[in-house]
């Protein structure tokens, strides 16, 4: 498995949620719904936010520790050269092997 595959695994429970929450922000503007279903905007607001500080917290290079949620979340790029190619900590390419 290389970190790559590690870190989408890992950001995949983080990514449902964003999704989630992000419908619940917009399907009440979308529809223009009124009260009790708008009170949904604020709420998917604040889960989305809750949501990418935990994703930023826990999605962890497993080399160095470095913060990897961009990569995890599909926030970065992944193609394999450019922003999204290694981890801007330790450096280490995300197509290497999981243990070193």
């Amino acid at each position: 498995m290389t970190i790559r595959a590690y870190l989408l695994r890992s950001g995949r429970r983080y990514r449902l949620a964003f999704f989630v929450f992000w419908a619940m922000a917009a399907v009440p503007g979308f529809f223009r719904l009124g009260p009790p279903y708008s009170y949904g905007w604020g709420l998917g607001i604040a889960g989305v936010a809750v949501t990418l500080l935990a994703a930023y917290r826990s999605i962890r290079c497993p080399r160095c520790g470095g913060s990897a949620w961009m990569a995890g979340m599909r926030m970065a790029p992944l193609w394999k050269t450019g922003p999204g190619h290694a981890c801007p900590r330790c450096e280490v390419s995300y197509e290497a092997p999981l243990t070193p």
